[in-house]
């Protein structure tokens, strides 16, 4: 299971953390439909949203969770977790889903989780685009996808890649990590967004860095460039999977914060 504080002085550690915590989410549920879209068993009690309602197949939560060293969140002795799918071959989209949190317009803020895969098969070999799967989005959009987190396939043989962009891809071109990664183990995977005066916002990527205090150094790093793009806040965390290059797998464990 993810991991339960058990000694004094990581509780302490955990009070610190919690204190700048906006969001944790384990999956506290019961597996099943997480919303209610069109009927769902809606297992999150509303927690979570649907982002449109156009959908055949939905965002479930199944069995069992995920674990990475040093990674302390907060689950419930039936904690489980989300599986998120891809395009349905033959057609019909996959659902869409977004939990709010107390929107932030300084400084900067961090979302971490863990990711499994489940296959790669259908993964983007697409060299400057991949797909995006977890996001950001402001209070005034649902679908304004923002510090849009990327797979591809990576440059060795069932390898992948990870990559980021502030924006759309198109008018903020994603930035990949330099090195492959492993599909088949958990991956802890940390995102930032940092508000700029000067309307040149910056998003982060981190991949299995092993606990710090400090934010260590990006693997990957973007910014709008001219500025235009750039938005008041973020208030919602948003993960997408209706499109055929989505990955399949299973995330886990959560947490939303104003400091790494």
């Amino acid at each position: 299971m993810k991991r339960f504080f058990t000694l004094l002085a990581l509780t302490t550690i955990g009070f610190t953390a919690n204190s700048q915590r906006l969001l944790v989410e384990d999956f506290n549920y019961a597996t099943g439909r997480l919303t209610d879209d069109l009927i769902g068993a809606n297992v999150s009690g509303g927690n979570w949203q649907t982002i449109t309602d156009t959908y055949n197949k939905w965002a479930n939560v199944v069995a069992g969770n995920l674990t990475y060293p040093n990674y302390f969140t907060g689950p419930s002795g039936t904690s489980n977790q989300l599986a998120i799918d891809s395009l349905i071959t033959g057609g019909g989209k996959v659902e869409d889903v977004f939990r709010n949190f107390t929107a932030v317009t300084t400084n900067t803020i961090y979302a971490s989780f863990l990711i499994k895969f489940g296959s790669i098969g259908n993964l983007s070999t697409n060299t400057q685009t991949g797909e995006y799967f977890i996001a950001f989005t402001p209070s005034s959009s649902n679908t304004s996808f923002r510090a849009r987190v990327f797979v591809r396939k990576g440059s060795a043989a069932n390898t992948i890649q990870f990559g980021i962009a502030p924006f759309s891809a198109s008018l903020t071109p994603t930035v990949w990590t330099t090195f492959d990664s492993d599909p088949t183990i958990t991956h802890f995977i940390t995102f930032s967004y940092q508000f700029v005066a000067s309307g040149n916002d910056v998003v982060s990527l981190f991949i299995d860095k092993p606990y710090s205090v400090a934010a260590p150094a990006p693997d990957a790093t973007a910014d709008y460039a001219d500025g235009t793009t750039s938005i008041a806040d973020l208030s919602r965390i948003a993960i997408r999977q209706a499109v055929a290059a989505s990955p399949v797998a299973n995330i886990d464990a959560i947490v939303v914060a104003t400091s790494y």
